[in-house]
């Protein structure tokens, strides 16, 4: 073989071995970084459920207690009542054990939820403490992420009520365009005695901002006059999502 064409030949032969080499590295470099990324998406998936699962099994047992010994001063009077309250707590607890462990809901089951919450807070309340609660739109067919609405009816109930002065809670939910818009008023109250425990608004606030995006949801707590408002705004999902 002459020189020439040896050269030629060995030269392509080096030109395509480091080719080969060059790629074959750049191919083990991407596929390294994808394995890191999505190690690091699962990780941050992880992190994300359990911290949601934290603040989701924050449910006040306190509550449950009074609701109980609520429950018991009925059957000792053999009100009609009892059996009523018996079974809005049990659908309370069905659905906080069973139904809100799954990513979103049916908006309906929600907001059943916090209807049974009031009838049950309303057992230990004096004629002096008025609760109006309203809800519209179409809420059939939308979901949300469970146990979301609670936190701020509960902290109404627990720092708006008085047993020395006529009390009024305001809550107004409205529903359109997959669009749902709370919201909560209530006086405040601040030597009264409240009930411990619960989730606190803190972590509701940290819940939202890892559920939506910015775009996707507007929390604002105004306190003017003593008067304490929490206006939420969030894009429900539907069936669909």
């Amino acid at each position: 073989m002459p020189a020439f064409i040896f050269k030629m030949t060995l030269r392509k032969a080096l030109f395509s071995s480091f080719f080969i080499l060059l790629a074959s590295g750049f191919i083990k470099i991407a596929l390294e970084w994808f394995k890191a990324q999505r190690r690091q998406e699962e990780l941050e998936k992880e992190k994300l459920n359990a911290e949601l699962g934290f603040l989701k099994q924050q449910v006040n047992p306190h509550f449950l207690f009074n609701s109980l010994n609520s429950i018991y001063a009925l059957t000792q009077r053999k009100a009609e009542e009892a059996s009523e309250a018996v079974m809005q707590l049990s659908l309370m607890m069905r659905y906080m054990i069973y139904e809100s462990n799954t990513p979103t809901v049916a908006l309906e089951k929600e907001l059943d939820y916090l209807q049974n919450y009031m009838n049950l807070k309303k057992l230990r309340l004096s004629n002096q403490v008025t609760v109006h609660y309203q809800v519209e739109g179409n809420t059939t067919g939308l979901r949300i992420e469970p146990m979301l609405l609670i936190p701020f009816v509960e902290n109404a109930f627990k720092h708006g009520v008085s047993y020395k002065e006529n009390c009024d809670i305001q809550i107004k939910i409205n529903v359109g365009q997959r669009k749902l818009h709370l919201v909560v008023s209530n006086k405040i109250h601040r030597h009264e005695d409240t009930e411990p425990g619960g989730i606190g608004l803190d972590n509701v606030v940290k819940r939202l901002n890892l559920l939506y995006p910015t775009d996707q949801h507007q929390l604002v707590i105004t306190q003017e006059n003593n008067i304490y408002t929490v206006s939420l705004s969030l894009l429900l999902k539907d069936v669909y999502d």
